[in-house]
């Protein structure tokens, strides 16, 4: 038996961890609408806004304007709602695990990278 849990192939382990992930932020996404910096994202990012306004809006922020404007394609594909804006967070942050993942395995080896 433990014979076979060793030729489990990592790609398994990858794609699990990547969907329990997806799970725990897509878990209650909407169940309370958007807060204060996602409603100053969401006013830089409108409909009827160019992707020059969005960076004129964001330029009175701190922030740098890449996570506004690749928010503003996002909808543009997608739609201008709480949950579109939202999942768009999903992704980036599943993007993040597998970066994480990947990183680790380049820096150090594939059981830290899959323990990472």
């Amino acid at each position: 038996m433990i014979e076979n849990i060793k030729k489990v192939p990592n790609s398994l382990y990858i794609l699990c961890a990547l969907f329990f992930s997806f799970v725990l932020r897509f878990y209650n996404l909407n169940y309370r609408g958007l807060w204060n910096d996602e409603l100053f994202t969401a006013a830089s990012v409108k409909n009827n806004h160019s992707f020059l306004d969005v960076i004129s809006y964001v330029s009175k922020d701190v922030h740098p304007p890449l996570h506004n404007l690749l928010l503003k394609a996002w909808i543009e594909l997608f739609s201008y709602d709480d949950f579109s804006m939202k999942m768009f967070s999903v992704c980036l942050g599943i993007l993040g695990v597998y970066a994480v993942y990947q990183l680790s395995k380049l820096l150090f080896n594939q059981k830290v990278a899959l323990i990472s």
